[in-house]
């Protein structure tokens, strides 16, 4: 068994020196696809095959929901529950198959962006930070006269184009890196309005631009970011162009914009097909900040309305929904508010898991990257997360936290390092330490975790590439480059005769109940 063993790790060492030198391949989108379809026929032939239709999915992605932060949200659920916490489950980590680990890298940088990142999770293709919707052959800030020839297509994209209905919901600008990768071109991730984009680059449209002007098609689009929509002085645009009036000229029947919580309550979703909601100028308010004069909806809210209106489609729909607060919480070094909107984010996972048939629905629940957040220290089981460690420094015999930063706002040098009491740390708007001083908290490099539930869940497992999690995608849903092969299988309709299904459905159709539970 032992020589077994090591002629495969000598083979497969051979392999990666032998593929080593070929990194300009990398640069162009077609490597990425047919690397993704190598490895998806790889599990194909490795695993039974759950031949369900996936006539949905909804990809749910804590921007910045490293394992640490996963880590940290379950046991916060479980001291809000009066628990130790460290015991208690996140309601994906219910999830029946196994956990994947997605290698977030791009193109240019060991450490990504949310671009790239986004990117790679939408379009199934790895690119350079700062890029969307481009393959590694164009550089951030280039508008080069052939940027066409570049493009890559988004889930989104490709599911509408197969007759889905769509959506996008995010408590971040829908502008923003992540939301924007579902359907925007464009070098640089920063031009979300005209007046962004600089001089020599005009022929690149804006973000904002594109999305009304290009995609009328999606049916929901929730988030933020209204001052991008509108021209000076209500909003940033030069052009004197107000997309959202354009949008609404673009769908006169069966649709509704709204720009409050009292507003998109009102909608009636069984008559609406189209639905346009900015609900404040730049991002959505953080969960520990609102207060009863707030008029934002929650992203469960959001959450809520989305499906209501996509389901109503024959074909199936595909939906993305972000929790973009985790990481602009983490980047300002405040774990106290990312941690809150992993509670968020848990909730909204559980309100369309209890929405939808997960037989016929796959549930992609991941992260684009980590942050440099790390849970440490001798504490003692219990201890209220926020606090301080239950142990002093061994060297300067200090009280410290233990959650902390490698990088961030919160240094304070080795030499002006004082005690910190839980009463100062536990406060909502407390900033940790950090080891590097750093204006703003930088991401991570390390793995992400990837939860699944639904049609060919099972292809998501191992250590794969982030670009393979696209795959699975369209191939569960017979979309893009797949929806030839699901023809072949006879899939495009249902299940595919003579192949059983596999026993994971039952699984799951069992346990419906328990997986709720908390």
């Amino acid at each position: 068994m032992e020589i077994k063993l090591l002629i495969i790790y000598t083979v497969v060492a051979m392999e990666c020196v032998a593929t080593s030198n070929m990194n300009s391949e990398e640069s162009n989108g077609k490597y990425w696809r047919e690397e993704g379809q190598k490895l998806l026929e790889r599990h194909l032939s490795d695993v039974p095959v759950n031949t369900n239709l996936a006539r949905n999915i909804i990809l749910f992605v804590g921007d910045g929901f490293g394992i640490s932060t996963a880590t940290a949200g379950r046991i916060l659920k479980g001291q809000k529950l009066g628990q130790p916490g460290e015991e208690t489950q996140l309601i994906f980590e219910k999830f029946p198959w196994t956990v994947a680990l997605s290698k977030t890298y791009s193109i240019d940088f060991m450490i990504p962006d949310s671009a790239s990142t986004a990117t790679a999770l939408f379009c199934g293709v790895k690119n350079n930070n700062g890029v969307l919707g481009y393959d590694a052959r164009v550089k951030r800030g280039q508008c080069a006269d052939n940027r066409e020839d570049f493009e890559v297509k988004s889930l989104l994209i490709k599911a509408s184009q197969r007759g889905k209905r769509t959506g996008v919901v995010t408590n971040t600008r829908i502008t923003h890196a992540t939301p924007a990768a579902l359907y925007a071109n464009i070098p640089d991730r920063s031009w979300e309005a005209d007046s962004d984009i600089p001089k020599g680059a005009e022929d690149c449209r804006d973000i904002a631009k594109q999305l009304v002007e290009d995609h009328e098609y999606i049916n929901v689009l929730l988030g933020g970011g209204r001052r991008n929509f509108r021209s000076e002085p209500e909003g940033r645009r030069t052009d004197g162009m107000n997309l959202v009036d354009l949008w609404l000229n673009k769908h006169t029947n069966r649709s509704a914009y709204v720009e409050t919580s009292d507003q998109l309550s009102a909608v009636d979703t069984s008559k609406t097909d189209y639905l346009l909601g900015l609900f404040t100028e730049s991002h959505l308010t953080y969960t520990t900040e609102k207060t009863p004069e707030n008029t934002e909806p929650t992203l469960n809210d959001l959450t809520r309305s989305a499906i209501e209106i996509l389901s109503k489609g024959d074909d199936g729909f595909f939906l993305m929904i972000e929790n973009g607060l985790i990481d602009l919480a983490h980047h300002d070094g405040i774990a106290n508010r990312a941690i809150h909107e992993v509670l968020e984010f848990d909730k909204v996972v559980e309100t369309a898991f209890a929405m939808v048939d997960p037989e016929d629905t796959l549930l992609i629940v991941t992260a684009d990257h980590s942050h440099t957040f790390s849970i440490s220290a001798p504490t003692a089981r219990g201890n209220p997360l926020f606090n301080v460690a239950t142990e002093l420094s061994d060297t300067d015999n200090k009280t410290y936290t233990t959650l902390l930063y490698a990088t961030g706002p919160g240094y304070v040098g080795t030499n002006d390092r004082a005690n910190v009491t839980s009463q100062v740390s536990s406060k909502k708007e407390y900033i940790q330490r950090a080891a590097v001083p750093y204006s703003y908290e930088q991401h991570a490099g390390e793995d992400v975790a990837v939860w699944s539930l639904g049609p060919y869940s099972q292809l998501l497992d191992g250590v794969v590439e982030q670009t393979h999690i696209s795959h699975v995608a369209e191939f569960a849903m017979c979309i893009g480059d797949y929806f030839d092969k699901c023809v072949e299988m006879g899939r495009t309709t249902g299940g595919s005769p003579g192949i059983s299904v596999n026993s994971g459905l039952c699984y799951y159709s069992r346990h419906l109940d328990t997986l709720l539970e908390n």
